[in-house]
């Protein structure tokens, strides 16, 4: 599976990496996939190395407002473009994009229904880490936010040599720096409001990346990191592989949501059907007893005619009602409704 479709990633979206293991190559793996199709922007809210600047066709140096209105008119509506700020004074490095601008490029994509991709913190190319006091530098305008840890780093000890900045990863989870790093230490980190949740804004999507997934061995640990996470409400999926891969999601956990149609009007039935009695209960009251007790969710069921005496039936249930006051129009009214809600 490609990287962009395990995001789902939809038109308009600003993604914000963070973390460590695989920020870069995510970026560069989506920039491949899509490039070609849409509008794909990158940027750095953090130093990024010198040689990274091929990770798109184009590279766009921001030292000026100037610079960055003359790159903006030169943008085709496909195409992959790098947006940086000028050389440090080593050489070594491109520094950040200033944040006016990293929010007037996420404005450029959303107007265009491109992407922007961005790499908002650095791990110095450890496997693991947790955040400085200053970042991740995380743009208001992000719709998603990817914490990325690599697996490698599960039975190393929490030292400099994989880990960067340990003391605070060791301050974090609790633990002495050297100890070794399991399963439960990456799962509590990438939930931590200190660490992979850190700057998140309130209305963007967590999708957690776990990289480098590609023996059998490593699958059960991120598998069991995945069943650690997939249950917390700020965390939307956990998305198992190896971006070196030509096809680098193997796996992808996460919520699936039910969608309940009762909007139809009945008119060949000749009476309201969802209210018809079977075993002793209402129709409409089985489907979604059935799908209380599966344990999917969220649930929302999508009425429409007879609204008032339908809604009544089940009222008592814990499932959100929806009315759809177009149900008349086609089946496809209450889907789009449906999937609104959800």
């Amino acid at each position: 599976m490609k990287i962009s479709h395990a995001l789902r990633l939809q038109p308009g979206d600003v993604v914000a990496f963070v973390g460590a293991g695989g920020k870069t190559g995510c970026i560069r793996r989506i920039m491949q996939e899509q490039a070609d199709r849409s509008l794909v922007l990158a940027a750095t809210a953090t130093n990024l190395a010198k040689e990274e600047s091929d990770l798109a066709p184009r590279h766009f140096i921001i030292d000026s407002t100037e610079a960055f209105n003359r790159a903006i008119a030169s943008l085709d509506v496909v195409g992959g473009a790098l947006f940086t700020g000028p050389q440090n004074e080593a050489g070594d490095k491109w520094t950040q994009l200033e944040q006016r601008y990293l929010s007037l490029l996420a404005k450029q994509v959303q107007g265009l229904g491109g992407f922007l991709l961005v790499e908002a913190d650095g791990a110095r190319r450890k496997l693991f880490k947790a955040p400085a006091e200053h970042e991740p530098v995380i743009s208001p305008e992000s719709t998603i936010v990817v914490p990325v840890v690599h697996i490698d780093v599960l039975g190393k000890a929490l030292t400099g040599d994989v880990v960067h900045r340990p003391e605070r990863v060791a301050r974090l989870l609790g633990i002495e720096e050297g100890s070794p790093l399991r399963a439960v230490h990456i799962a509590e980190l990438m939930r931590h409001e200190q660490g992979g949740l850190k700057n998140v804004p309130d209305n963007a999507r967590v999708r957690v990346f776990i990289n480098g997934v590609e023996t059998p061995q490593r699958f059960d640990q991120a598998r069991a990191i995945a069943m650690e996470l997939e249950d917390k409400a700020r965390i939307t999926s956990v998305i198992l592989g190896a971006v070196k891969n030509d096809d680098p999601v193997s796996e992808a956990w996460g919520k699936t949501g039910v969608v309940i149609l009762g909007a139809g009007g009945s008119t060949r039935y000749g009476a309201p059907k969802l209210l018809e009695r079977w075993k002793g209960k209402g129709i409409l009251r089985q489907v979604i007893e059935k799908v209380l007790a599966s344990g999917l969710g969220p649930a929302v069921a999508v009425l429409g005619a007879d609204f008032e005496n339908v809604s009544r039936d089940i009222s008592d249930l814990p499932i959100e009602i929806i009315h759809n006051p177009n149900w008349e129009q086609g089946q496809s009214t209450s889907v789009i409704t449906g999937l609104q809600a959800v």
